[in-house]
């Protein structure tokens, strides 16, 4: 009786608390502070435990195992890891750790040489090799469970349904934990708000696009009707000589500082910039985000489609425009007799672009490799003044006109 009692409660410390303490140290990590990690404790008790479930839920999978000890401790680990790769990605963007970063690894790789040192480096390959070799040890000395029989399998199962059940439980009765998939404005804010653990799993499931209700052959033949002519118009001024080159400049390095607070010039710092905007169409431009991910503004302006309408933290570059291709600015210029180009003064495979410029209709993508006189800065970037030649180029490539 004492042996049953000592060993229920090793399974209640074991399965209970290990959650809690480590949702508090995730939590710790993502906000760079152990006080604020407990504080999130006792100000979203809700959300805490439904990040804790969460954990509890995938720890619990080691009851099916004979190596009970070993899978338990490596899925702990793998959530600490996960933990410690948010706290290190922090650092360097200000977007958090998700799921889709796995689909970017040879991208993080070619960029980490402008942010690691190669001491940075020995340390997270030394890191890994003693995690490693931590867990072979404990593969090999973990207790095992040399019989399993059906009463520990029923049992095992119920306390993986009761965890599942608390967990869509709390899912469809707390306004708090409903709310990332239908207030999602900000990853970086939800993050903080709703928790690392729940994020990331949501940044698992949530992918791609779901179909609208209504999406028919007839629904959509009831918008085109609504349609005014004016692909008609269009197509009259097709074989038009008066349409413009359009060169469309993203660069993020650049910024008006005119809007920075308590900052005066003695003069205009940006005059050529400012009489752009005073004597032309000017104005400012909404984008999914701020210090990483440029590449997600970049298909919104040339799609018109809504990052926030995809999957949590996902990159479409990454996903579905691989392999499917996309209606684009470049298209409907293609209908008016434009050729779309693309200049880019990085790697071709950079966020898969040399895929995904073909996909969204351009005919020509320039990236470094087709590149002279290509000078680096300090930081080991290719300075932006090889563009303009590069740019001037596509316009000189046809004999009509070119979006740039």
């Amino acid at each position: 009786m004492h042996y049953n009692l000592k060993k229920a409660f090793t399974y209640i410390f074991r399965y209970l608390m290990m959650p809690v303490l480590l949702e508090i140290i995730i939590e710790s990590l993502s906000r760079k502070s152990l006080i604020s990690g407990i504080g999130y404790m006792f100000s979203s008790p809700v959300l805490f435990s439904f990040n804790a479930l969460i954990i509890m839920l995938t720890l619990s999978v080691a009851l099916f195992f004979k190596r009970e000890i070993f899978v338990f401790i490596t899925v702990a680990v793998v959530w600490l890891c996960f933990g410690v790769a948010n706290f290190v990605i922090l650092h360097f963007r200000v977007t958090p750790f998700s799921a889709v970063d796995f689909t970017m690894i040879n991208t993080a790789i070619s960029v980490s040489g402008h942010y690691l040192t190669v001491l940075n480096v020995l340390m997270m390959v030394v890191a890994a090799g003693v995690v490693g070799f931590a867990m072979v040890s404990l593969y090999r000395r973990a207790p095992k469970h040399h019989k399993r029989n059906h009463k520990h399998i029923v049992v095992s199962a119920m306390a993986v349904a009761s965890i599942s059940l608390a967990l869509v439980f709390m899912k469809s009765s707390s306004g708090s934990v409903q709310a990332l998939a239908t207030n999602y404005t900000n990853i970086s804010e939800a993050y903080e708000n709703y928790g690392f653990v729940y994020c990331f799993t949501n940044s698992i499931i949530d992918t791609g696009i779901s179909e609208p209700d209504d999406y028919s052959e007839k629904s959509v033949k009831k918008i085109v009707n609504k349609l005014d002519d004016s692909s008609k118009n269009q197509s009259k001024s097709k074989n038009s000589d008066d349409k413009p080159n359009i060169i469309m400049i993203q660069l993020e390095s650049f910024f008006d500082v005119d809007y920075m607070k308590n900052l005066k010039f003695s003069k205009d710092p940006l005059p050529v910039f400012h009489k752009l905007c005073k004597n032309y169409s000017s104005g400012l431009l909404k984008v999914p985000t701020v210090g990483a991910g440029t590449v997600n503004t970049e298909f919104e302006v040339l799609t018109g489609m809504r990052q926030r309408d995809f999957g949590v933290c996902e990159y479409p570059y990454k996903t579905v425009l691989k392999s499917t291709t996309s209606e684009s600015v470049c298209n409907d210029l293609a209908s008016i007799g434009y050729k779309s180009h693309c200049v880019h003064n990085n790697n071709a495979t950079f966020y898969g672009r040399n895929t995904v410029f073909k996909n969204l209709g351009f005919d020509t993508f320039t990236s470094m490799e087709y590149m002279n006189g290509l000078k680096e800065n300090l930081n080991g970037w290719v300075n932006d003044d090889v563009m303009v030649p590069q740019i001037i180029k596509t316009l000189d490539s046809t004999q009509g006109s070119d979006f740039t």
